[in-house]
């Protein structure tokens, strides 16, 4: 296992240029949710952007980058940046469940943080961690008609997450990362429906 701290220097999204440039074009001075924290936090704060929300399933990670991070470190003790774990059961590289079978915990990755912010107040949101396709969808219907714009990272060559394409337009794509707007209209109960048919699909 890598124990090397992430420093703001060293912690870099995991995307290409073109995606970086991307997520930059589409990111607001705003309230960014964000699903898988990492290099994409630091990008985040570097843009200065107003509250960051990182929903992480590895909390040994979000304590390294506390220790390792200065600007993070800063952030989250003014409550700009709020790293929130999920328990999902044991983990391993890139906060993916170790588990082979389906266990309850895993919904807390999608559903739980929606207990802990205001939906409303999400001017966007990256979704680049575990339960990709569920994270979307859950979205979808906790703000409805006020869906903030969406990146999706990884979505152009795992056609698993296709499927969202039901219910968001493409706005802009750069390599394997798109940008998503709501479809409308949307028919909710649907969108309902295919999260329970997503909602333990970890990928």
């Amino acid at each position: 296992m890598d124990t090397t701290l992430p420093t703001q220097e060293s912690l870099q999204p995991q995307m290409s240029e073109a995606e970086v440039a991307l997520m930059d074009k589409y990111t607001p001075d705003g309230c960014i949710l964000e699903f898988g924290a990492g290099g994409s936090s630091a990008f985040f704060a570097k843009k200065g952007v107003r509250q960051l929300i990182s929903v992480e399933s590895d909390r040994e990670w979000i304590n390294r980058m506390l220790l390792g991070n200065s600007t993070l470190r800063e952030w989250a003790k003014a409550r700009r940046w709020c790293p929130f774990h999920v328990e999902i059961g044991t983990t391993g590289e890139w906060g993916f469940p170790l588990s082979h079978e389906p266990v309850v915990a895993w919904l807390n990755y999608h559903q739980a943080i929606w207990d802990a912010v205001d939906a409303s107040k999400l001017d966007f949101v990256l979704v680049d961690g575990r339960f990709r396709v569920a994270c979307a969808l859950q979205l979808l219907l906790r703000t409805r008609e006020k869906t903030p714009l969406i990146m999706v990272h990884d979505f152009t060559p795992r056609e698993y997450y296709h499927v969202l394409l039901e219910y968001f337009d493409v706005v802009e794509e750069a390599d394997t990362a798109v940008i998503l707007e709501r479809k409308t209209p949307v028919s909710f109960a649907e969108v309902a429906l295919c999260v329970q048919r997503h909602q333990f699909d970890n990928r």
